[in-house]
């Protein structure tokens, strides 16, 4: 019987998959310093334009996304550390002329926790850090795109 148990918990350990961004996402790895938001009006008639840039300045915090060789995501905000994501689900897809990437943290849904748009090697923006998206009514959306250079 031990010896059953120990050949389960065995292969329940070592048959975990563990999650990096090494192969398709070693372009992420690095830490990354937020420089800009452009604000967008959409409708559900598919209009859609820039109607304001909002800087680290106007809300008076620096903030910074670090992506990790072994899988970790950290998030800081005026240099301290206020978010890990230990384990992520990514889903790397191409987007016109820049990689994409769906992230699920904790891999616990099939529902993006993140969007990555990879635009050039030192330039990326993210869907909702460190400014999310708004919603005021079921026609019409702020959106928020939050773009990065890599600083490491």
């Amino acid at each position: 019987m031990r010896i059953f148990l120990f050949i389960a918990l065995s292969l329940l350990l070592f048959s975990c998959k563990k999650d990096n961004f090494k192969d398709d996402y070693h372009q992420l790895v690095g830490r990354w310093k937020w420089t800009h938001t452009l604000v967008t009006w959409s409708t559900t008639g598919g209009w859609m334009g820039v109607i304001d840039t909002l800087y680290p300045a106007d809300y008076g915090y620096n903030y910074e996304v670090e992506f990790h060789t072994n899988g970790k995501i950290s998030f800081y905000q005026n240099d301290k550390l206020v978010e890990c994501w230990k384990r992520n689900c990514v889903h790397r897809y191409t987007l016109g002329t820049y990689a994409s990437y769906d992230i699920n943290h904790n891999c616990n849904s099939t529902e993006s926790d993140l969007f990555v748009d990879l635009h050039h090697p030192d330039s990326l923006s993210l869907d909702c850090r460190p400014l999310e998206a708004s919603y005021p009514n079921l026609y019409n959306a702020y959106g928020r795109w939050n773009y990065f250079v890599r600083e490491k």
